[in-house]
């Protein structure tokens, strides 16, 4: 006896890019917006990965604090640059890297 299994999906959202999970859709709705909430739960999801990425990369935790601050500055006056919820996370870790690449600089013209 042969069973044959039929795949049936749920269709998607016309209004949502495919792959993209709605909190992430809505949150990036919300920046574009310039709508404080979304700006806070921002900051309260990628604010740990930005300390992170910052401390791993200069190793100093004297200026960490301000250093999150200026990442998240700089991500919030260029949210418009980004267009797809699955690019906000690689797009917040490059501004991260950048501020870290400046405070590297400006510790080598202090010296």
């Amino acid at each position: 006896m042969s069973v044959h299994l039929r795949v049936v999906r749920k269709p998607r959202p016309a209004q949502r890019p495919a792959g993209a999970l709605p909190a992430s859709f809505d949150l990036l709705c919300g920046l574009h917006a310039r709508n404080p909430a979304a700006e806070r739960r921002l900051l309260d999801a990628y604010a740990g990965l930005v300390e992170r990425m910052l401390f791993r990369i200069l190793g100093d935790a004297r200026s960490l604090e301000d250093l999150v601050q200026d990442v998240f500055a700089r991500v919030f006056s260029r949210i418009d640059d980004v267009r797809e919820p699955e690019a906000l996370k690689p797009f917040i870790t490059s501004v991260t890297v950048f501020v870290a690449r400046e405070a590297i600089r400006k510790r080598r013209r202090h010296r």
